[in-house]
């Protein structure tokens, strides 16, 4: 009986891993608001969902979180000698 249940808690977090990654974003948007309906915290299902705000959402919000939006630190050592093909 305990390993049914233990069966069924792994193909249940394989099937929420599958649909959080290969899912459309509206899918998911629209499930976080069906639960959310229905007494669930939002907060947890967009994060559970991947659905939180990201920097396709803008950086200029303040989101401080945004490391990917932001501009790109120069690693260009001076004493590298470039060879440009003419």
């Amino acid at each position: 009986m305990i390993q049914n249940a233990i069966v069924a808690l792994i193909v249940g977090l394989a099937a929420l891993y599958v649909m959080r990654t290969y899912s459309p974003l509206t899918w998911r948007t629209k499930l976080v608001y069906f639960f959310t309906a229905r007494g669930v915290s939002q907060a947890q299902m967009a994060r559970l969902l991947g659905t939180g705000a990201s920097c396709g959402s803008g950086c200029g919000s303040g989101n401080d979180g945004c490391k990917a939006c932001a501009k790109p630190e120069s690693n260009a050592n001076p004493n590298v000698i470039r060879i440009v093909r003419r």
